[in-house]
């Protein structure tokens, strides 16, 4: 960025370097996803629960606080310096995450995006919502149930894109909860595909559940 000003008739110069902040890039977003030509675009995902705050069985949800983390290749969007770029989120292609058990978010999606110069764009959202979630706690408190927060990449075929689970991983569930009378065993973060419609076609997705009891 390139600021000036005048003072006593001299105009000075400052030239700031510093991460780029890149609205409208080198390509436009109808140009297709990354690598289109060698098969369905890899989208590495990282997830961990910071926090469940409340289970509802009446409502059938639950409340929870995560930290979400996807990246992916693309090499068009690669700086020519050796600092990140940063791009408008509605001017690069990227999967179109949407959260299919969503009640309610109370955050918005990131505005930007940033792009290292390997080409990688890292896209990071703060999760806090309630979660729709099938329950029956009759049993309670000796049942056990596996709970969910469901994401699928909305316009995509399985063919398009690929979800992968990262190989640096930054996954898990916090020891310690706000939920009271559970207790979690285990969790798990993976690939899965979600049908819109039973039998109908399939969106590229993945899952983040853990089981309390």
């Amino acid at each position: 960025m390139i600021t000036s000003y005048f003072c006593n008739n001299k105009c000075f110069i400052f030239i700031f370097l510093s991460i780029s902040y890149c609205l409208t890039p080198a390509y436009g977003k109808d140009e297709g996803r990354p690598g289109e030509e060698k098969g369905p675009t890899t989208v590495h995902m990282d997830m961990f629960v910071i926090d469940v705050g409340n289970i509802d069985g009446a409502q059938q949800t639950f409340s929870a606080h995560a930290y979400l983390e996807i990246s992916w290749k693309d090499h068009r969007l690669s700086p020519k310096g050796p600092q990140s770029v940063k791009y408008s989120v509605d001017k690069i292609w990227h999967p179109d995450l949407y959260i299919i058990n969503q009640k309610r978010i109370y955050n918005a999606p990131p505005k930007e995006l940033t792009v290292s110069r390997d080409g990688t764009v890292l896209f990071i959202q703060d999760i806090n919502g309630i979660f729709l979630q099938k329950l029956n706690l009759k049993s309670f408190p000796f049942d056990k149930h596996r709970f969910h927060i469901v994401f699928a990449s909305l316009g995509h075929t399985p063919e398009e894109v690929r979800f992968e689970n990262s190989k640096h991983p930054k996954n898990g569930i916090a020891k310690e909860l706000s939920v009271t009378d559970w207790e979690v065993s285990s969790w798990h973060l993976g690939p899965s595909a979600y049908e819109p419609v039973p039998g109908g076609a399939k969106l590229p997705g993945f899952t983040f559940s853990f089981v309390a009891e």
